[in-house]
């Protein structure tokens, strides 16, 4: 750990970042309804499917499956975020960088500017100047 990068600045950076990133929070245009799913949860677009029928119902059953996959790695980078955040603080920042890159790597297959790219940079910055 090191003392110009505080476990503070780590936490706060943690704390920002976890409440960014839970479900799909970009605008898309899915399937051929062509469904904007931006703040959907895949519970509520599997309730929409059962509310409807047909080809709108199997729609909203595609979006769930969808939508799940990216809470899933929401939740996974999320995780890698908090292992790298313990890590860090353990004084293990070789792990920490590796926990964090992993947060993002998962994150980059749906972000072009990384939630979990602030945290990165401080887990990194502390080891410059270790």
């Amino acid at each position: 750990m090191n003392s110009v990068t505080s476990l503070q600045a780590i936490e706060a950076a943690f704390d920002t970042a976890k409440k960014r990133w839970i479900t799909c929070d970009w605008f898309t245009e899915f399937g051929v309804a062509q469904l904007d799913l931006r703040g959907l949860t895949a519970l509520q677009t599997e309730r929409l499917a059962k509310a409807t029928s047909g080809v709108e119902s199997q729609q909203w059953q595609a979006a769930a499956t969808w939508l799940r996959q990216v809470e899933r790695d929401a939740a996974a980078a999320t995780q890698a975020a908090f292992d790298a955040c313990e890590a860090w603080a353990a004084g293990h920042v070789v792990l920490a960088k590796r926990k964090i890159d992993f947060a993002c790597e998962i994150e980059a297959a749906w972000h072009k500017e990384l939630v979990w790219g602030p945290l990165r940079r401080l887990i990194y910055e502390s080891m410059e100047l270790a």
